[in-house]
């Protein structure tokens, strides 16, 4: 599996509208509404421009979009990650090593940093993606209203 990370670029702004849309995603994310294209591209302008946001697009050797992660930078020692996988390649082994090889591109440039992940409980497939990513469990929370799994990373 030879995969590619870059920087996510504005080109990439309605590949991210339609993986936000996406009805698995949507039910795993904390704010499940759906997104309007016009808000979708404020907001990634927005975002893709601050730099405390960390976008990362993978793509396979044919140039195919598998999936993206996000990373937060809340503040001088955490950050928050949010990822999901294109439909046409789930289930096929990509989250963890998307997890894996973007938190540990900004954790190399980010030392002091600790990116923490929020799962719903009823979402058990991505505790064991974060797990093999190198994720720790911390503990049971609620995170937005949602109970919720606490994993970091260092």
């Amino acid at each position: 599996m030879i995969l590619k990370l870059r920087k996510a670029e504005i080109k990439d702004s309605y590949q991210y509208f339609e993986w936000r849309n996406d009805p698995l995603v949507r039910k795993n994310s904390y704010n499940s509404k759906l997104i309007d294209l016009d808000s979708h591209n404020k907001w990634f302008s927005s975002k893709i421009m601050d730099s405390n946001i960390f976008f990362f697009i993978f793509e396979n050797e044919l140039n195919h979009k598998i999936g993206q992660v996000r990373i937060d930078l809340i503040d001088d020692k955490n950050a928050i990650i949010n990822v999901s996988v294109s439909k046409d390649y789930r289930g096929k082994g990509y989250a963890s090593e998307l997890i894996l090889r973007s938190s540990n591109h900004f954790l190399e440039n980010n030392k002091n940093v600790c990116i923490n992940a929020y799962i719903k409980k009823n979402n058990s497939s991505s505790k064991k993606v974060f797990e093999n990513a190198g994720f720790v469990f911390i503990d049971e929370v609620l995170y937005k209203q949602s109970k919720s799994f606490q994993y970091k990373k260092y």
